[in-house]
């Protein structure tokens, strides 16, 4: 992390390539009993081929059967001030196979959010269900925002490499965060999937600018 000597601002970039840096994953809104059946996985992978790129990533896939299906990955940062709200902005870089007006990239919604508690999927009845409010499929929640869908462009074959952000040159809400007492946010970065199907997603890079509000 850096940041200032008051820690008023701190920039973080995650270069996937080499390791997961940190982040682990989980997945949300599926039945329990489905657990095999949506073929859930989070993984360190090489991207596909056609992208001609040597780089690995953190894979994210799996399968809804229901309504949504909501996978996601998570980090802690720490060294900020305790009880403080933090403006903060992504910069998400991922390959998808959705092009733009197919129905899994027109389905498939990137969201971004950072919070004061860990980021888990418990058990609610039936489901597995978000300890925190992440919106449902199009809208975001108090906790998350939209930045897209994974789209890449229209009539689009194989892999594309695409870019989402919530910065001032885009259209996408700034998120704010609170900090634990211990001075502690949590970042995560997730799919809400209407599209009922398989996804797979890969992550090369994520960089968020936290500052103080």
């Amino acid at each position: 992390m850096a940041s200032d000597n008051n820690f008023n601002l701190s920039s973080l970039s995650y270069d996937l390539n080499s390791s997961q840096l940190g982040w682990g994953g989980d997945f949300a809104d599926y039945k329990i009993k489905d657990s095999v059946l949506c073929d859930l996985k989070i993984e360190s992978a090489a991207l596909p081929s056609n992208l001609s790129v040597n780089q690995k990533s953190i894979k994210i896939s799996g399968t809804n059967w229901g309504d949504n299906l909501f996978m996601f990955l998570k980090k802690k940062v720490s060294g900020l001030k305790p009880n403080a709200n933090y403006t903060v902005v992504f910069e998400v870089e991922l390959a998808s196979d959705a092009p733009l007006g197919s129905a899994k990239g027109d389905s498939v919604f990137l969201k971004v959010g950072a919070v004061s508690q860990e980021p888990k999927a418990i058990k609610e009845g039936d489901y597995y269900r978000m300890n925190i409010n992440k919106g449902v499929g199009y809208a975001g929640g108090s906790d998350m925002v939209v930045i897209g869908t994974i789209g890449t462009s229209y009539n689009a074959q194989g892999y594309s490499l695409i870019q989402k952000s919530n910065d001032t040159n885009s259209s996408n809400p700034y998120i704010l965060g609170h900090t634990n007492d211990k001075g502690e946010l949590w970042l995560i970065i997730g799919t809400d999937s209407t599209y009922r199907g398989f996804s797979s997603i890969y992550y090369t890079s994520v960089t968020v600018v936290i500052s103080i509000s």
